[in-house]
């Protein structure tokens, strides 16, 4: 029989998870290296996983891991040059003295310093999202991969390798110039996203506080760069889905063109709205834009009482023109089963990457909603199965067991 868990050392799990890339991000800017900050804090994690369990959970426990990666941070600056070290010891001291009635949220919000951090020229474009994840925001690998559609293990050598780069380059902890954001910003905006969108596939108390991050840090995002349309884009998206929440979290999944509107936030969607037409100025559209403009076209049936499908899959088609990916995709076969064209959809699924589709939920529910709209019964049967087997959610993996139940009834020998 397995040993039982000490809840305090999950509560040391998951006050690592929660504030382990702000902490990171305070210590690497006031102390050190992004990498020396983040060695520092594993380590105060690894004794806060010792000690709580035999002296009991601090009142403020991220201000104890904060004094103890600290610490360790001193320890390093000692053994470096003495004058250095001297004064660095002394800001610690002071720092530790006014740390006894600090809470995490006083802590000075620098991650989109360290995010920016990660999108350094030195790291595989490709890697920059992933690693502000994993470094910044404290996602697993085995998470990380999953969004991006990679197997855990190679996503986590890859983000090894490109730490490993930041070390080597001594990629400096600085938000770039007003002139690298065109090139920077993308990978910034891809983890925000990420991050947020995430909050939706978890289970637990974590994924609130995941899409509270992903909105908190877009806002931040937006205040240092309040002209930028694919930022007004990424916030005004974030504001349209989250308007809906009330009717998404609920323990009977309900799709998104059944849902009852009335309960949808609509002081949300009028200031997504705001941002959308700001952002339309520019005359300049982009990935968030686009993905927001869909989202705005689902939340104008709280206004107009329908869903205009086909405006929806002309989005999907320019947004895929634009920046192709196999999210989007899926979003564009959905669009086309419920326009009612479930053979299109399928046609468009079919030429997805089995290899990225194969444990990918989303693509064996669009399909499995495609087959059956298509008359393909027993074919139907089968991807909802799949798509049930993978799904997380208590609520939507019923919702779809249902559908197959029902989808069942029709086949002459069930």
């Amino acid at each position: 029989m397995a040993a039982a868990v000490d809840p305090r050392q999950t509560v040391a799990e998951h006050a690592g998870r929660e504030v382990f890339g702000k902490l990171t991000s305070y210590l690497a800017g006031r102390y050190g290296t992004h990498a020396e900050a983040e060695d520092a804090l594993s380590k105060a994690l690894i004794a806060a996983l010792e000690a709580w369990p035999k002296t009991g959970v601090p009142d403020n426990p991220a201000a104890w891991l904060l004094t103890v990666a600290r610490r360790r941070l001193a320890d390093t600056a000692r053994r470096g040059s003495r004058a250095h070290a001297a004064q660095t010891h002394l800001e610690m001291i002071q720092d530790e003295l006014e740390n006894e009635a600090m809470t995490a949220t006083d802590l000075p919000d620098r991650r989109l310093e360290l995010m920016f951090t990660c999108t350094h020229p030195a790291i595989d474009r490709a890697l920059q999202a992933p690693l502000m994840l994993q470094s910044v925001l404290g996602f697993d690998a085995e998470a990380i991969a999953a969004a991006f559609l990679i197997p855990g293990n190679t996503m986590g050598q890859r983000l090894a390798r490109a730490k490993n780069k930041i070390r080597e380059a001594a990629v400096p902890f600085a938000v770039p110039d007003e002139a690298e954001h065109a090139t920077r910003l993308a990978a910034v905006l891809d983890a925000i996203y990420v991050c947020y969108h995430a909050g939706w596939a978890m289970n637990g108390s974590g994924s609130k506080a995941k899409r509270s991050e992903g909105i908190w840090l877009a806002s931040i995002l937006l205040h240092a760069l309040p002209d930028q349309p694919e930022v007004l884009g990424l916030n005004a998206l974030l504001l349209y889905i989250d308007a809906r929440r009330e009717t998404e979290v609920s323990s009977i999944y309900i799709p998104l063109d059944e849902r009852d509107t009335r309960a949808w936030d609509k002081r949300k969607i009028h200031a997504a709205d705001k941002l959308m037409a700001k952002a339309a100025q520019a005359e300049l559209p982009g990935r968030f834009q686009l993905e927001a403009a869909i989202q705005s076209a689902h939340c104008d049936r709280a206004r107009t009482g329908r869903t205009d499908w086909k405006a929806i899959v002309g989005l999907y088609t320019v947004l895929i023109r634009l920046a192709p990916s196999t999210g989007s995709t899926i979003g564009y076969a959905a669009a086309l089963c419920l326009s009612g064209r479930p053979d299109a959809a399928l046609e468009v699924l079919d030429a997805l990457d089995p290899k990225l589709t194969r444990d990918h939920q989303p693509y064996w529910a669009v399909r499995a909603k495609a087959l059956e709209d298509n008359g393909q019964t027993r074919l139907g049967v089968e991807a909802y199965a799949i798509a049930s087997g993978l799904a997380i959610a208590p609520a939507e993996k019923a919702f779809l067991l249902d559908r197959m139940m029902q989808l069942k009834k029709n086949l002459p020998d069930m």
